[in-house]
């Protein structure tokens, strides 16, 4: 859905995610996992909601909005732990927190 801002942040955001990631310790690795698996569905979710219209794309919005969320608490475990860089996590937690605001006003549109 080339043009729909939510969607381009989301990937944004899933990239750097995946990044930041990349270089957590190996007992954390089910971490990295959880957290690169949730923040793939956010954009795949919006992406397909797009094509979809009332009760459809809003189910589509929500599990986006919640793997966002998911996304959120991975990095902020891993930022507590001092498992990544701390500018960089702080500012994916912004990042995400405006995917998240977007994706609820998307919800409330679409029902």
């Amino acid at each position: 859905p080339k043009g729909l801002v939510v969607y381009t942040l989301s990937l944004d955001a899933a990239a750097r995610v995946c990044r930041l990631c990349q270089g957590v310790p190996l007992a954390l690795k089910s971490q990295q996992d959880q957290g690169v698996r949730a923040v793939a569905r956010v954009p795949l979710a919006i992406a397909e909601g797009q094509g979809r219209v009332g009760r459809d794309a809003t189910h589509l919005y929500r599990i986006a909005y919640s793997s966002c969320r998911e996304t959120t608490a991975v990095v902020e475990l891993l930022l507590a732990l001092d498992a990544v860089d701390r500018s960089e996590g702080m500012a994916l937690v912004e990042v995400l927190d405006r995917v998240q605001a977007m994706l609820w006003g998307l919800m409330r549109r679409v029902a």
